[in-house]
């Protein structure tokens, strides 16, 4: 597979990610120290320390990450005011509506649904909603982009190319084949919150003018 577009790169600037690994050692050494403070009662020592301190400092960044992932989780879901959505969904499914009942109005349940589930999807899956096959040695997110960059190669996709996404979610495939291949992507979704989630996203990213949801 030969991209056609500028080379990949990683969502998160290498700056960017770099300060968070530093940030996340010095808070994994900080939480470490103190957590040997406390189980030692003050009997500080090199032997008391060293152990507690080497695996926390290894999974600072790690842990520093997802701490800001679930705050920016937390955060979003105070300011979404998509709760009152939670009972619209529930009536659905009462005694008293059958599956004539929710065909007929799929489209309300479908929206419901992804206005409540979406923030829960990002926190804990990421920006595209799909699977791929983990390879040895490949974390979460290569395998993720491995398998949009397949497909945007076996779709022939040129820089330049106009290509519509239908069932973006809030177009994390889109903005990463966006990148990879250069071209630009148009990508629908029913439901609005996911519109705005994603677009917020691309202008974040700095992809406004080439992914659009």
């Amino acid at each position: 597979l030969k991209p056609t577009g500028p080379a990949p790169r990683p969502p998160i600037r290498p700056r960017l990610a770099m300060q968070h690994s530093l940030t996340g050692v010095v808070v994994g050494a900080a939480v470490g120290a103190t957590a040997a403070f406390a189980a030692t009662r003050a009997s500080w020592s090199i032997g008391n320390l060293a152990a507690p301190l080497v695996v926390l400092v290894v999974l600072g960044p790690t842990l520093w990450r997802g701490l800001m992932l679930t705050l920016d989780f937390l955060a979003s879901l105070s300011t979404s005011k998509k709760h009152d959505k939670i009972d619209a969904y529930n009536d659905q499914y009462d005694d008293d509506k059958s599956v004539d009942d929710r065909n007929a109005d799929y489209a309300k349940l479908v929206d419901s649904y992804y206005d409540l589930a979406t923030e829960f999807y990002e926190w804990g899956w990421g920006t595209s909603f799909h699977f791929a096959d983990r390879r040895a040695g490949e974390t979460f997110q290569q395998s993720i982009l491995r398998h949009e960059y397949y497909l945007a190669g076996r779709l022939g996709v040129n820089r330049g190319a106009t290509i519509l996404d239908c069932g973006c979610g809030i177009g994390g495939p889109a903005r990463n084949i966006a990148r990879f291949t250069g071209a630009k992507i148009k990508a629908v979704t029913i439901n609005q919150f996911q519109v705005n989630r994603g677009n917020t996203i691309s202008s974040r990213e700095g992809l406004r003018g080439q992914v659009e949801l």
